[in-house]
């Protein structure tokens, strides 16, 4: 799309005025801001007006950098009069300067104001939208005594930029960016404040998608002071600082010292016939459960039937030392032991293997034999209810 001709007009004295007071008073609001942008993620937010319709969309950023305050200033007031990198740095799809309200001199090199033109770029299908801001980037220093620059934008109504045909105007409420010397010299805290209120009706993946190709300034701008400062020490030091900044793998080392400790407590193999977790009998499920479960110092599943500890109260055999659900434990036997150990002190020779299906088994046959033993001779215990003979001596007479 062309850009806009714009007819500015010359701006009264009272005109002036009113936008310098506008500008002083937005970029002290916004210094007032960073105070509350914590250091970390971006944080995006969408402030909701009447009727539950969002109204503008709120993101905030916080990093720190090595550099110098000079250079992050004069990496933005550098492309002023070069729309191509000026649109670059904060993802515009145009650009067009209207005024020049207080120009950059050799006193102050650092501060200027101007009135703006600027366009997004939105997907297919979504009207672009505009924005007509007063711009100012001044000098400052902090209540703690530290040195800041800021850029602030605030949009403003003039007859000389109307709306745009084929555009949605945007709103720019107290955004920016704020530059701040850190406590560590050579490093400087970046805070990006932007809030917008699209306009219309456009969907929050969109506003948010805007937004996050203007947080690319962020790389931009620390990639340009990465070439600056190259291998200071503050380049150094920061580097470090962000890898203590960065999530820790896990120590072997820790992970050794607690197998050593709980051994004790642990199930060890019982023997070629017990399968392993890591075997491929082994589900996934399993396996991951007995990962959490060795940096607890408690197996995940019983040695002898292969349930799930978590669900019952386990207790350790006094004589394996192997761990077991309470079904699989000899009741009321003091010390507790499991039902392999139970069934060798008793009949004197090895189990190959016992669970409580066997146990069953194996109780409801020691069980019958006990019957047999107790009944008279010629009647064969039956399951269930005892029944008297069928007397069928009927069908012989048919």
């Amino acid at each position: 799309m062309a850009l806009p001709e714009f007819t500015p007009r010359p701006l009264t004295a009272a005109d002036r005025a009113h936008f310098r007071a506008q500008a002083t008073h937005a970029m002290s609001l916004l210094v007032q801001s960073i105070k509350l942008v914590a250091k970390g993620n971006v944080v995006v937010i969408d402030r909701v007006g009447d009727r539950g319709q969002p109204k503008s969309t709120l993101t905030q950023a916080r990093v720190s950098m090595p550099g110098a305050l000079d250079d992050v200033s004069a990496f933005y007031l550098g492309t002023l009069d070069k729309p191509e990198q000026y649109c670059n740095q904060m993802r515009y799809d145009s650009t067009k300067p209207i005024y020049n309200l207080v120009p950059r001199t050799p006193n102050h090199p650092n501060r200027y104001m101007g009135l703006r033109w600027n366009a997004y770029a939105t997907p297919v299908l979504c009207r672009p939208r505009d924005l007509f801001v007063l711009e100012y980037f001044d000098e400052f220093v902090d209540d703690q005594g530290r040195r800041g620059w800021a850029r602030c934008i605030q949009s403003v109504e003039h007859s000389s930029c109307p709306s745009v045909p084929g555009y949605v105007r945007a709103t720019a409420r107290t955004s920016g960016f704020v530059a701040l010397e850190s406590v560590v010299p050579g490093v400087v805290d970046f805070f990006v404040i932007l809030d917008v209120d699209f306009g219309g009706h456009l969907s929050s993946w969109v506003r948010k998608m805007i937004l996050a190709k203007q947080m690319r300034t962020i790389h931009l701008l620390e990639e340009h002071l990465s070439s600056i400062v190259q291998d200071s020490p503050a380049l150094r030091y920061f580097r470090e600082c962000r890898k203590l900044s960065e999530p820790q793998p896990r120590i072997t080392s820790l992970k050794t010292i607690m197998k050593q400790r709980y051994s004790t407590t642990m199930s060890e193999p019982a023997g070629p016939e017990e399968r392993s977790f890591g075997s491929a009998q082994s589900s996934w499920s399993l396996r991951q459960a007995k990962e959490m479960d060795w940096n607890l110092a408690m197996p995940a599943e019983c040695f002898v039937c292969r349930t799930l500890l978590r669900a019952g109260a386990p207790t350790t055999c006094a004589t394996c030392k192997k761990t077991a659900c309470a079904e699989c434990c000899r009741p009321n036997s003091e010390p507790r032991q499991c039902l392999v150990c139970a069934e060798k002190n008793d009949d004197g020779r090895p189990l190959r293997r016992m669970t409580p299906q066997h146990a069953q088994v194996y109780t409801r046959s020691s069980t019958s034999s006990v019957s047999q033993q107790c009944t008279t001779p010629g009647r064969v215990p039956t399951r269930g209810h005892r029944r008297d003979p069928i007397d069928l001596s009927y069908l012989n007479r048919l």
